[in-house]
């Protein structure tokens, strides 16, 4: 019988849990199939060495560490190698289609003396960081899409005809009305899943900087529409699709107007987006405009 020179994976992991910051619970699951090995693909947030070992390695058993906030590792024995560990990310419940996503943090190749310091102080920095990135990637492009939409909303009401000179009917114009507000209510998804950890990311004491006194109230009337979108969503009175698509309008446009300020705050940890132009405030669209 072959004895490996390193210590049981398991007790490793249970050392990690007792030394990360906060709470962190530890377990071991063995791959005795490569099916069950192949599985973790799809679930790892990962750019780094651990994603390959997953893929193209044998990984006959690993560990995870969760810290009940969000945040689980993987932890395995680095492959083709006599020592040293690799520990990456899986994906925020938040998130599918995580494989080769742009924002995926590396995982960390250390010894074990140097897990825990390694994770600490380099892991889960890089990976609040990606996290922040891809949050911002995700609001940033909803709002293109319904700020593309309204402006396109827009010019048709202004013009009433459409591109081809063909006069618009006021039934038409309504139901392209009724086909906006339903796109925006399903864009702004997007936002209520990502928008709120967001604007957690801006405690008081930088949103009440010099010369930035307005900062706290713009937090507050993002948070304020979100909870009313919120609350419209799970509103227990039945309401049409209409009703609810005009009950979301003003929330969308305060995100439209309001979010190009969080998007466009110094991060210096979280890579650059693209950020759109801010949308001026309007009057809310009416599926019943005359």
């Amino acid at each position: 019988m072959a004895t490996s020179p390193r210590r049981y994976l398991g007790d490793i992991a249970d050392h990690l849990a007792e030394q990360l910051p906060g709470t962190w619970n530890a377990s071991v699951t063995v791959y005795s199939q490569p099916v069950w090995q192949e599985d973790l693909v799809a679930w790892l947030w990962d750019s780094g060495e651990l994603m390959e070992a997953a893929r193209a390695a044998s990984v006959p058993y690993a560990a995870t560490l969760n810290n009940g906030a969000g945040i689980e590792l993987l932890l395995i024995e680095r492959p083709g190698h006599p020592a040293g560990y690799v520990v990456g990310a899986f994906s925020s419940e938040d998130f599918d289609d995580n494989y080769q996503d742009a924002t995926a943090p590396a995982s960390l190749v250390a010894d074990e003396s140097d897990l825990a310091a390694g994770i600490t102080d380099r892991f889960l920095p890089a990976y609040q960081q990606a996290l922040h990135a891809r949050r911002t990637i995700q609001v940033t492009s909803a709002l293109d899409r319904i700020r593309t939409e309204y402006r396109a909303w827009k010019a048709l009401v202004a013009s009433t005809q459409y591109s081809t000179a063909t006069p618009v009917g006021i039934e038409a114009l309504g139901t392209r009305t009724e086909e906006f507000l339903t796109r925006a209510s399903q864009d702004f998804l997007a936002i209520l899943d990502h928008g709120r950890p967001l604007l957690e990311q801006y405690p008081p004491a930088v949103t009440q900087r010099p010369g930035n006194a307005d900062n706290a109230d713009v937090i507050t009337r993002l948070s304020a529409a979100l909870t009313d979108a919120e609350t419209v969503l799970a509103c227990d009175t039945p309401l049409t699709h209409q009703e609810r698509c005009e009950r979301m309008w003003p929330t969308i446009e305060t995100w439209l107007t309001d979010g190009e300020w969080l998007l466009l705050q110094d991060r210096p940890t979280a890579p650059a987006v693209h950020r759109p132009s801010a949308l001026p405030a309007s009057e809310p669209p009416r599926t019943n405009r005359r």
